[in-house]
């Protein structure tokens, strides 16, 4: 089974999630608010809340090229802000999560 956690994030917690800022797709989530909030839960002391980026690409093209060009990615290394993520958030969605991948493995595996 593979099974990737974003893609198994309850449509009714989105708004909690995203109460600040518009949810900009998964392609922009790299270190934006799901992944910062993730990490401000399961390990805070790496997460510098001081300096959360809040910029982010300002054109996504539908498709990617390796290396990725010169400029493309900013200095941060997040694709879109990071301002409005919690360890609240993050626990939110790692319990999400879990829960959702219990009920999707007790299906598959009984």
């Amino acid at each position: 089974m593979l099974i990737s956690w974003w893609d198994n994030i309850s449509d009714s917690i989105m708004p909690d999630i995203f109460d600040e800022y518009e949810f900009a797709g998964w392609d922009l989530e790299h270190a934006a608010i799901t992944e910062t909030s993730l990490m401000m839960f399961f390990a805070p002391e790496l997460v510098d809340t001081e300096n959360l980026p809040h910029e982010g690409l300002k054109n996504v093209n539908p498709y990617q090229t390796f290396p990725a060009a010169e400029g493309i990615i900013p200095a941060s290394g997040s694709l879109y802000t990071a301002r409005s993520s919690s360890r609240e958030k993050g626990k939110l969605i790692a319990e999400d999560v879990v829960n959702n991948f219990l009920a999707i493995t007790k299906k598959e595996f009984g």
